[in-house]
């Protein structure tokens, strides 16, 4: 196996859609770069099995977003009730999670690059939080697999991992045009229908 060191970072990230090809499939990377994100990049580059990559890739973003604010409670979460739910005295509990069945009295109990992004304007205000942007590591993946990981909201790894395999990735992108449509597109048609039908009356 070859080894192609790696010491410079606007390069690196520039050729990564040419790294992460079959052309460097039999290569070693070492770097020489003290940075984090791109020596996590490099990790999964030597990774030559797909899945394993991928999962590589999920876990080091996830972790990445974690320890961002590990020991702060962002959320403001007191009795269960976040920030606004408590502002607005609703009866309502754990935040914008309380519709996840993926959410316990322990919080998370998956691992969702997409959930761990989002967050209200309240928390944005009040902290510098991770942008997906900010997820170097993700660059390692087709640019079909970073939109899905990144729509990918209420889906757990074991989930995601199923539909970013390769004979699954046609579903994947279909299911993220679908639930587009559903969450964005239709709820303003049905609005604007609404609107004109309000007006006609």
């Amino acid at each position: 196996m070859r080894e192609l060191i790696i010491n410079d970072e606007k390069k690196f990230y520039s050729k990564i859609w040419l790294y992460r090809s079959f052309i460097y499939k039999n290569t070693k990377f070492i770097s020489k770069i003290k940075d984090f994100q791109v020596n996590e990049c490099i990790k999964a580059l030597n990774i030559k099995n797909s899945k394993d990559r991928i999962s590589f890739i999920i876990d080091s973003a996830c972790d990445f977003i974690d320890n961002k604010h590990k020991r702060e409670n962002i959320c403001g979460f007191k009795d269960c009730k976040c920030f606004i739910q408590r502002l607005k005295k609703k009866n309502q509990v754990n935040g914008c999670c309380r519709y996840c069945k993926y959410v316990s009295n322990k919080g998370c109990t998956s691992k969702s690059v997409a959930c761990k992004l989002f967050n209200c304007s309240e928390v944005t205000s009040r902290y510098d939080m991770v942008e997906y942007k900010d997820l170097k590591m993700l660059k390692v993946l087709s640019p079909q697999r970073r939109m899905i990981i990144k729509h990918g909201l209420f889906t757990p790894k074991e989930q995601m991992m199923k539909i970013l395999a390769p004979n699954l990735l046609i579903y994947g992108t279909a299911r993220l045009l679908i639930g587009s449509v559903l969450l964005n597109i239709l709820p303003n048609f049905i609005k604007s229908k609404r609107g004109k039908n309000a007006r006609k009356a």
